[in-house]
């Protein structure tokens, strides 16, 4: 009787565990094909990354080359095909950095059964995401450095580029970027919604604009214009004055003086441009407020006078200003100018040209 339950007992358990072993066989996890192309294409991207860092590689060593040989060649444009070759390199950078990217996608989809783990874990990912931003920068850095080296931009200009690629100059410059834009917009608010009445007292912490009664305080406008070209003059003065004493100074004296020479240039273009831009207020009011039409062209002649002067004016401060980034900058309001302001206000100036020359051609008609 007991041999009897035994052996239906085992049989039992037997039948129970070929019938678990079934269930199992016929359990099988989803088939992810991300994951299986992942696994069966990451080799050969492995294989297509070195490929490209290979030519990559072989670009800078022709750069190199064909920079080290610049005046070597003869009836053949140089600087042409250095710029190809840059352009080239950094298309190649941009690609190493898609392949980057790509492995970086292939280890996302590579997560067997569910869990969180890549082929390599989140390091490998880590790893492809450094290299990726290091290609692209290095792309850059060697894009900067090259329109330095063949006189396409300044340093300062490249020091100024987010995208220069030099990691901690590119931050820098994005936030200056940042400022600049929004001290740009507030100019742009200030001068669309000036008020005679009310503006005056709103931008005197900035940069006043239009306001020659406020500039002239107690002093009459042809006084306080006197004034204004005296303190130019005595500038002017001095400058001369450091050119003469740079002639017969010593050698180690001579960046700073150069330095100083340049500052006094820089003020005195400054007061000359405080002359004329009251010049032109004084004359351009005079103009809105008479009817007489031959007091008008007077006072578009000298508007057109001044114009013209004030030209020459950015034209002798942006050199200055390209070497030496100090002038122009004010501590609380950061830069009032920087090159590409001079350049705008140099277009600004024809516009006005041609503004003149339309006022004095309907005047002309009119008489």
């Amino acid at each position: 009787m007991k041999r009897k339950i035994f052996f239906t007992i085992g049989v039992l358990m037997l039948l129970f565990f070929f019938t678990a072993c079934d269930k199992d066989e016929d359990y099988k996890p989803p088939v992810n094909t991300d994951i299986t192309v992942a696994l069966n294409n990451y080799w050969q991207y492995q294989t297509d990354l070195t490929s490209l860092m290979e030519a990559h590689d072989g670009t800078m060593n022709d750069i190199q080359s064909a920079i080290l040989n610049l005046g070597s060649k003869k009836n053949r444009d140089a600087f042409t095909d250095i710029d190809a070759m840059v352009e080239d390199y950094v298309s190649q950078t941009n690609a190493i950095a898609g392949k980057f990217e790509v492995l970086v996608q292939a280890e996302n989809a590579i997560v067997p059964y569910g869990e969180s783990k890549g082929l390599l874990s989140g390091i490998a990912k880590g790893v492809y995401n450094k290299a990726k931003d290091a290609v692209v920068s290095g792309g850059r850095m060697v894009n900067s450095g090259w329109n330095v080296l063949s006189g396409k931009k300044s340093i300062r200009q490249v020091l100024n580029d987010p995208n220069s690629g030099i990691p901690l100059i590119s931050g820098w410059a994005e936030t200056v970027q940042k400022r600049n834009s929004a001290r740009d917009a507030k100019i742009r608010d200030m001068i669309e919604h000036w008020n005679p009445v009310t503006s005056p007292e709103d931008c005197n912490y900035t940069i006043p604009y239009d306001d020659l009664a406020s500039w002239q305080s107690i002093y009459p406008t042809d006084t306080w214009i006197r004034q204004m070209g005296k303190v130019a003059e005595g500038f002017n003065l001095g400058s001369k004055e450091l050119e003469k004493a740079l002639k017969v100074c010593n050698r180690k004296s001579r960046t700073t003086i150069k330095k100083e020479i340049n500052l006094t240039k820089a003020i005195n273009l400054h007061f000359s441009s405080v002359i004329l831009q009251a010049r032109f207020i004084k004359e351009r009011n005079s103009y809105l407020s008479t009817t007489d039409k031959n007091n008008r062209l007077d006072n578009l002649k000298i508007m057109e006078e001044c114009v013209i002067k004030e030209k020459s004016n950015v034209k002798g401060l942006l050199p200055l200003v390209l070497q030496d980034p100090t002038i122009g900058y004010e501590s609380s309001n950061q830069y009032f100018y920087i090159p590409q302001d001079l350049k705008e206000k140099y277009i600004n100036l024809n516009h006005i040209l041609i503004w003149l020359k339309n006022e004095r051609n309907k005047l002309s008609q009119d008489l």
